[in-house]
């Protein structure tokens, strides 16, 4: 809930999701999973393509805790993210 009420409140106050991202200055590297029943990845998957983020799906069965099951996966993106953007 912490990370959705960030975007929410981006959200309501620049009025659109295009004003939102443009209100964002750092670069960003946005992580979903496909089959999350606990979140809908959706909306953050439309707001990395406002802000032009860098994007990682990851499609586990694992759904919310994707992130625990690909580790590995999840390390060498945001290791590459990080040195791309030093």
């Amino acid at each position: 809930m912490r990370r959705i009420l960030p975007l929410a409140l981006a959200l309501l106050l620049a009025g659109s999701l295009s004003r939102a991202a443009a209100a964002v200055e750092a670069d960003a590297l946005v992580v979903t999973m496909t089959q999350d029943h606990m979140v809908n990845p959706r909306p953050a998957r439309r707001f990395a393509r406002a802000m032009d983020a860098e994007r990682l799906a990851l499609d586990t069965p694992c759904g919310h805790l994707g992130t625990g099951c690909t580790a590995d996966t999840v390390r060498a993106t945001v290791r590459r993210f990080l040195r791309l953007k030093q």
